[in-house]
């Protein structure tokens, strides 16, 4: 009983073996139509899964054979199936987004920049007055006359101040 089981199923593997290796023989031989694989890399994400499926296994099939036994369309779609920018491998930005995220980032930029300014210059508090020149002798002779730092700063006999 187990003998017979046994034979049973090894003859259906047979079977199947050399039904799959026909197939692979009869793709092998007879080229892809140009039809099927011209212009693959536009058409091929609009293409059912059973239409890529099948190409699939033709060009499996054909690249059994040696590589310049295919023709130039059959490498390039070969090539595009196998290494193509599809699936996972399809880039993430488009041709000109690079430019608009460039573009986008340098105006945020130029806004914040002109933000910042209009900020400072218009809205901010203005500059106080002890930064102008005459502040700064008047400080420089009151610092003299209260004798501060004496080792090296305003009481030096030969300093006349910081500001000049």
């Amino acid at each position: 009983m187990f003998r017979s089981h046994r034979l049973i199923n090894t003859s259906i593997r047979r079977l199947q073996s050399t039904n799959q290796t026909a197939i692979i023989k009869q793709y092998a031989e007879t080229p892809i139509s140009v039809g099927s694989i011209k212009d693959i890399s536009t058409r091929w994400e609009r293409m059912p899964t059973a239409e890529q499926n099948l190409i699939t296994s033709k060009l499996k099939a054909r690249q059994t054979q040696p590589w310049k036994e295919l023709s130039v369309l059959e490498q390039q779609a070969a090539y595009y199936v196998s290494y193509g920018a599809w699936g996972p491998r399809k880039p993430e930005f488009a041709e000109g987004d690079i430019g608009k995220v460039t573009l986008g980032v340098l105006g945020v930029f130029g806004l914040a920049c002109g933000i910042f300014y209009t900020f400072t210059n218009f809205v901010a508090n203005p500059k106080p007055a002890s930064t102008t020149p005459e502040w700064q002798l008047a400080s420089d002779e009151y610092l003299k006359s209260k004798n501060a730092n004496p080792w090296g700063g305003y009481s030096q006999l030969d300093q006349t101040g910081l500001t000049k």
